[in-house]
């Protein structure tokens, strides 16, 4: 069950003060994100986490959270930022100034692996599920890519899928890239350890 501070919350994103982004009503909406969220900002991304009441909420509530706080960070420093979202010390989704909201699946109990959706660390770089290939080719050299897959990508018509197999640093694993939209970038969708 929501609590009335979260309706606030889901109500603000859509609500029409939001497009002229009210700083006031941001930073006291803020405010009252601290009940149940902390955050930090670290190498100029944004980290939160989430307490018990997050968890226990259903993934549309999550998702409408998640989207709440992106949109009142941004009213309030004047700029989209990348922030990470932690659940029990999980990365469970990403906001990205360009490819907007990644949730990241959990392990499930049959069939996925319980690597699968991770950040993984290349050299002292994060890799993780919402960042652009631009960003991951920089850290990943192109001799310690394996093998590539490309394929047409079911969820977006006319695009690609390409699912890359790397061993860099000591780890194997595997990147899935696709784009959100026709014009946007490719982003990492899947991250596999092997």
């Amino acid at each position: 069950m929501l609590t009335r501070t979260t309706l606030c919350l889901l109500f603000f994103v859509s609500s029409p003060s939001f497009a002229a982004c009210d700083k006031a009503g941001a930073v006291n909406l803020q405010a009252n994100i601290a009940q149940f969220a902390t955050w930090k900002e670290r190498g100029g991304a944004v980290e939160v986490t989430w307490d018990d009441f997050f968890a226990g909420q259903p993934i549309d509530n999550k998702r409408k959270m998640i989207e709440a706080f992106a949109n009142i960070d941004a009213c309030i420093t004047g700029t989209a930022r990348d922030i990470r979202f932690y659940e029990k010390g999980r990365l469970m989704a990403v906001a990205s100034p360009t490819s907007g909201i990644s949730l990241i699946p959990t392990a499930g109990k049959a069939g996925k692996s319980a690597s699968q959706a991770q950040t993984l660390v290349v050299r002292g770089h994060a890799i993780q599920p919402g960042m652009e290939a631009d960003k991951v080719f920089a850290i990943l050299k192109s001799t310690e890519m394996l093998e590539q897959e490309v394929g047409k990508d079911p969820a977006l018509a006319g695009s690609l899928r390409l699912t890359k197999r790397y061993k860099a640093d000591g780890k194997a694993f595997t990147l899935v890239f696709a784009r959100k939209s026709q014009s946007g970038p490719y982003v990492i969708t899947t991250v596999t350890r092997n």
